[in-house]
Formats: structure tokens, C-alpha cells, sequence
């Protein structure tokens, strides 16, 4: 039964990862890059999901649709725990 909260998966197994990118505006150039990925604070993130029993873990940034580099970085990481 679907659940009445817009998302399935409960908040504490949806941890942020620092913002990297933001939404270009049409003055901009595609993307505007804030900071580089913290691969460190992901695998943090990963070694909790991990560490409370998660057997699968799908990794979604928002707007990685415009530059997917930083969910393939977080690739190797999820795959080595997993």
C-alpha cells in the first residue's frame, strides 16, 4: 500500500550530501559547480546506511541530469560496502 508521505523511503535512510551544483539560470552556463564532491561525507553517509542494515542503495543527486560526475565518483564507494 502506498504510503501517504511523497517519498517511500523514511527520511533518516535519505542522508544529504553537501550541495554541489545549483539550478543554472538561463544567464548561466549549464551548470554552476558550489563545491567538489565530499567523497569522505558521502562514504560517512554510506557506511551509516550500511551499518543499520540497508542491502541496496540508489544514489540520486539533484540536477545530475546536467552533470552526472559526482553520483559516478560515489559509484565505487557504494559498490566496495555493498
Amino acid at each position: 500500500m502506498p504510503s501517504d508521505d511523497a517519498t517511500s523511503v523514511p527520511g533518516p535512510l535519505r542522508p544529504p550530501v553537501s550541495p554541489r551544483l545549483r539550478e543554472a539560470t538561463p544567464d548561466d552556463v549549464p551548470q554552476i559547480l558550489l563545491a567538489e564532491l565530499d567523497l569522505t561525507e558521502a562514504e560517512r553517509a554510506i557506511d551509516a546506511l550500511v551499518l543499520s542494515g540497508v542491502i541496496s542503495i540508489a544514489v540520486c543527486f539533484l540536477h545530475s541530469y546536467i552533470n552526472p560526475d559526482h553520483e559516478l565518483q560515489v559509484k565505487h564507494p557504494v559498490r566496495l560496502r555493498l
